[in-house]
Formats: structure tokens, sequence, C-alpha cells
């Protein structure tokens, strides 16, 4: 799995971002509040995202992403219609 530095990863309703990434596994730092930390090695993670409450919103924290929330009220892409989410995939 490939996280960026502006990715959104939800694991059990925290909102964290990927710090690091190695051979071992990913250091994750809560969004609220950037001292607090975790790591996940590439298998835990692999079994976070297997769990329905994990997210991984790419670019979540980008200007340009922001900037698109507001112009809708939708922020996932399952709170849209089966037709308009064929239409963007």
């Amino acid at each position: 799995m490939r996280f960026g530095k502006k990715d959104r990863i939800v694991i059990d309703g925290i909102d964290w971002r990927c710090k690091e990434t190695n051979e071992f596994g990913h250091l994750l730092a809560a969004e609220h509040d950037k001292n607090f930390t975790r790591t996940c090695t590439h298998a835990q993670m692999r079994a976070e995202a297997s769990k329905t409450s994990f997210r991984h919103d790419r670019d979540w924290y980008t200007t340009k992403a922001a900037k698109l929330r507001l112009r809708t009220d939708v922020s996932e892409m399952n709170e849209l219609s089966f037709e308009e989410r064929q239409k963007i995939l």
C-alpha cells in the first residue's frame, strides 16, 4: 500500500497521515495531534484495510481537494447514486 503525505487514512474512526514508510511498515501521525503516532506493519495495515471502517482518501489534505469539497455536499463516492458513480468510474 502506498500512502502520500497529503492522504487521509481513517482507522477505527481516527484520521491519520503517513509520516514514513519503510520495508517494515508505516509510521502514522494522528491528524488531531501530530505528536500522537502509531506504527503498523505492512501485514497489520492490510488487515486494517480489509475492515469496512478503513478509509484511504488520496490527496485529501491538498488545497485543491479542500476547495472541491466546498463546492458539494458529497464527500464520499458511496453518497452518490449508482449511475453517478458509474459515470465517474
